[in-house]
């Protein structure tokens, strides 16, 4: 009995000093602005494979990013250049998408500076990290409905990058 008090603690220990998630991808500021073909190369490494390209944008689905599952993901592009990024998970009513957003910021605020507001009826929405252009954020995280039900949402951008 007291053999599997021991272990159990031992085991108890293991699994607390584990990282609980993985969070290999990354979408850097650095990355926006670049052509088609190195930003595909970029994203690729980082995401895989997308599930489709439609008019030299790429989507995927049930995305896993920061430790968190999206259910869609676009990556847009602009004249040629990556200009934006968009991340949706789906929720069943508002106050969910409201937790969900809470929650993304926790673990977005790890890693950037951030800043909370406050949409005109009271629900919260944060801006982070330094945007490409020198000027503004980097992303935005907000609650808004979506294909007809409520989601969350992380974008990146939308940058506009000169033409040349």
């Amino acid at each position: 009995m007291i053999f599997m008090s021991i272990t159990k603690k031992m085991m108890l220990a293991l699994l607390l000093a584990t990282p609980l998630h993985m969070d290999a991808q990354t979408i850097d500021a650095s990355l926006f602005g670049v052509g088609y073909k190195e930003a595909l190369t970029a994203v690729e490494k980082e995401f895989g494979k997308p599930n489709a390209t439609t008019e030299g944008n790429l989507y995927y689905s049930k995305t896993l990013y920061e430790g968190l599952v999206w259910d869609e993901v676009f990556f847009l592009f602009d004249d040629g250049k990556l200009s934006e990024v968009r991340m949706y998970k789906r929720q069943s009513r508002k106050a969910n998408a409201v937790q969900s957003v809470k929650a993304v910021a926790r673990v977005m605020g790890d890693k950037h500076a951030m800043t909370r507001d406050l949409e005109d009826d009271g629900t919260p929405f944060y801006k982070g990290g330094k945007s490409p252009l020198d000027v503004g954020h980097l992303f935005t995280i907000y609650a808004s409905p979506y294909k007809g039900a409520w989601s969350t949402q992380l974008r990146f951008g939308p940058f506009a990058f000169r033409k040349q």
